[in-house]
Parts: structure tokens; C-alpha cells; sequence
């Protein structure tokens, strides 16, 4: 079908790493910047940005161009979306504040270049069928491994990880393909060890950081995936829960009694917390925005937004965002932005059942869990719009399915 491909070999060992480096990187995310004080940038992000000419002289522009004609949607609401960006803008430097029209501007080029990242992952995936899941997994198990030292250095205290819910959301969003390889990539025993070795610190690491998101997103990823491999046959199904016994045994072997001061502290301080009140109000906040201003304030403005529209806060500050991706976008962009911003979310699973005849079940089901990890994390932080994880992971789940729509061409 393409006669300029270059097949995955002809690369070159060296080429290949340089490409996924950032995506390990990515894996990593926002998570160890607490550790190191690296500042606000995603390292895997800022990779990308300084290796762009190099990234794109071994990628090649033929391979960019026909993923952008085969996905041509995706770029024209992400331009249409932009230009809802710009002319928030405005109505927030005129209406709210002067300061919203700088931010909103840098905001809507880093839009933009999420939306090449989602080309570029395309072709990794879907053209060269680089191992972009495994990059992002490696990344993860990184981060956790590092900041499970950290934490076991300050004396194993019940309180969570450094980072708590920048670590939580990329555990949340990486889990599934972690799990998947437990599930469905052990073929032999030195596999299936070291694959329930790393889903066991993965599990363990996503408990300690008490993030209420990133536990529920592994159990929506565990229910879906456990009771798939399992339907598959009764001694899978005993297999299924063997392993969950297993690893919940080991966990709470070695962490018992600080994972049980975690959840306690996190139930009897649920109702009423502070945390939660503030979620609220930020929520709250962001939907009166996005009602008031029909094209929001401006991209990445809602902190600013808030403080000179003077709406209630609780004690603690303003974060940047809401905590809630969509939300977060109806404040930017208003309700009128929301709209395409829905499209782009549900693009990739769009194109996924339109190609679901041609592919195989279990990479099926596999593509659906990791776009509803992205979906329900975006109901509890605004990271799904703010960080690159999420895009990428969408990208990769579009390259899957541009590389069975090649193999039947």
C-alpha cells in the first residue's frame, strides 16, 4: 500500500530506541518531577519538542501525510476546537482578565502540538509498529519502582507517595496494558513471573498513592480484562482468581498494615473532607464559567478565570484545573468548545468498531479498556486534557487500527 514504508528492521536498532525514548518518558509523566523539582514540563513532552527536526528526518513526512488523510476528522476538529481556543481568548482578556490572552495563546500551540503527537504515535504504531505500549509500561514501572524508594526511604509511613495524583493517573491510564500482558503475553513461566512481578508493583505503587481515581480506574481495568481471559475457559477463570488472590495476599503481606491505615484514613475522612468540598466548588466553578461565556475564557485559564470572576473557594488555593477534563474544557472553551472536544475523545473508539471485524478480540477489548481508562479519568482530574499521556494513548489506539485497515489493503 505504501511504497516509501521502511519496515520496522530496516530502522536500525539505534533509530528505534531514539523514537521511543520519549515515550518512556511519557510513561513516566509528571510523576517524578516531585521527587527531583523539575518544574512543571513533561520530560517525555520536552524530548519530543528538542528531538522534533531528527524525530521527524527518520519518521518521514510521507508516512505523517497519510495518517493525517486517513484520520483528516480528528485534524479539522482539532482546528476547529483551537479556534474556539483563540476567540475565548479574547472574550477573557476583554471581559475577565488582560493577563488570559498570553496564557491562552501558548495554551492553543501546545494543543496543537498534542494533536502531532497524535499523528506521530500513529505512525509509530500503526506504520513502523514500534512498542509503544511497552515504552509507556517501562516508563511507569520506572516511576513507581523510584518512588516506591522514596517512600519506603522516609520510613514506610501510612501517608501516600510523592506525587499522589500525578502517579495515580498515569498508573491509572498504564495498568491496562500491563494487566494484559499478565493476562494474555505469558507464554512461558519466566514470562508469567516477571509479568505478575510488575503488575504487583504497579498495584501496590496505585494503592499507596491514594488516589480514589487511579483505584477505581485499576478495578474497572481489572473487573473488564480478569473476567474476559477467564470466560474463556473454567481453568482460566480458577487461574483468574488464583492470581488476584495472590497478588492481593503479597500486598498486603508486606503492606498490610500501612495500605490499611490508607483506606481507612480515606473512608473516615470521605464524607465532608476538604479535599472533596474543594473538588466540588472547582467543579462548580468551571461549569458557571463555561454557562457565562458560551466560548469559554481561554485554554488552560481556569485559575486565573476564577480568582478575577471572584467565585467561592475553599481554604487551600485554586489549582489549575477543576479536576475534571471536561469540565475543564467547558471553562476554556465553553460549552460551544465542548462539543468538538467530546468528538475528539470518542474519535478513536469510533474508529476502533468501525474496524472491529479485523481484529483480533482480545486486542479488541484490550483498545476499548485503555479509552475508558482515559474517559473515566477525565472525570476525576483534569490531567486527561492537560498532560500528553492520554493523547498518546489515543494516538496508539488509532495506530492499531490503521495497521489492520493496512493488513487487509
Amino acid at each position: 500500500m505504501f511504497i516509501f514504508r521502511l519496515r520496522v528492521n530496516e530502522l536500525g536498532f539505534v533509530a528505534r530506541m531514539f523514537l521511543l525514548a520519549p515515550y518512556i518518558f511519557f510513561g513516566v509523566g509528571l510523576s517524578l518531577l516531585w521527587l527531583f523539582d523539575w518544574g512543571l514540563v513533561n520530560p517525555g513532552e520536552l524530548m519530543v519538542i528538542l528531538l522534533l527536526p531528527f524525530i521527524y528526518w527518520i519518521v518521514g513526512f510521507a508516512p505523517i501525510r497519510a495518517a493525517i488523510k486517513q484520520f483528516k476528522s480528528l485534524l479539522i476538529i482539532f482546528v476547529v476546537l483551537s479556534i474556539i481556543g483563540l476567540l475565548g481568548a479574547f472574550v477573557g482578556a476583554i471581559f475577565v482578565n488582560t493577563d488570559l490572552m498570553l496564557v491562552n495563546v501558548f495554551a492553543i500551540f501546545r494543543l496543537l502540538f498534542d494533536c502531532l503527537l497524535i499523528y506521530l504515535t500513529v505512525v509509530l504504531v500503526g506504520f513502523y509498529r514500534l512498542g509503544i505500549y511497552s515504552a509507556l509500561s517501562l516508563g511507569l514501572v520506572i516511576s513507581c519502582l523510584l518512588n516506591l524508594v522514596d517512600w519506603m526511604g522516609r520510613g514506610m509511613a501510612y501517608e501516600s507517595l510523592a506525587g499522589q495524583n500525578t502517579l495515580g493517573f498515569v498508573i491509572a491510564l498504564g495498568f491496562p496494558y500491563i494487566l494484559f500482558r499478565l493476562l494474555f503475553r505469558s507464554v512461558n513461566i519466566y514470562r508469567l513471573v516477571m509479568n505478575l512481578l510488575v503488575v504487583l508493583i504497579v498495584v501496590v505503587s496505585g494503592l499507596l498513592t491514594w488516589s480514589k481515581g487511579a483505584w477505581i480506574g485499576m478495578l474497572i481495568t481489572t473487573t473488564i480484562l480478569v473476567i474476559y481471559w477467564g470466560a474463556a475457559s473454567v481453568k482460566k477463570s480458577i487461574t483468574a482468581i488464583v492470581l488476584v488472590m495472590a497478588v492481593s495476599f503479597i500486598a498486603t503481606e508486606f503492606f498490610g498494615s500501612q495500605l490499611y491505615k490508607l483506606v481507612e484514613t480515606e473512608i473516615t475522612a470521605s464524607a465532608g473532607s476538604a479535599s472533596n468540598e474543594m473538588r466540588e466548588v472547582q467543579i462548580l466553578n468551571g461549569i458557571l464559567i463555561g454557562l457565562e461565556y458560551p466560548f469559554g475564557v481561554g485554554n488552560k485559564t481556569y485559575y486565573t478565570a476564577a480568582r478575577s470572576l471572584g467565585l467561592e473557594f475553599v481554604s487551600g488555593g485554586t489549582p489549575p484545573d477543576p479536576h475534571n477534563s471536561y469540565v475543564h474544557v467547558m471553562s476554556g472553551f465553553g460549552l460551544i468548545g465542548l462539543i468538538p472536544y467530546l468528538l475528539i475523545m470518542f474519535y478513536p473508539m469510533y474508529i476502533l468498531l468501525r474496524v472491529r471485524a479485523l481484529m483480533p478480540a482480545r486486542d479488541f477489548v484490550m483498545q476499548c479498556v485503555v479509552l475508558i481508562s482515559i474517559y473515566f479519568q477525565g472525570m476525576v482530574t483534569g490531567e486527561v486534557f492537560t498532560q500528553p499521556l492520554a493523547w498518546v494513548l489515543m494516538g496508539s489506539c488509532l495506530g492499531v487500527s490503521w495497521a489492520y485497515t493496512q493488513r487487509k489493503s
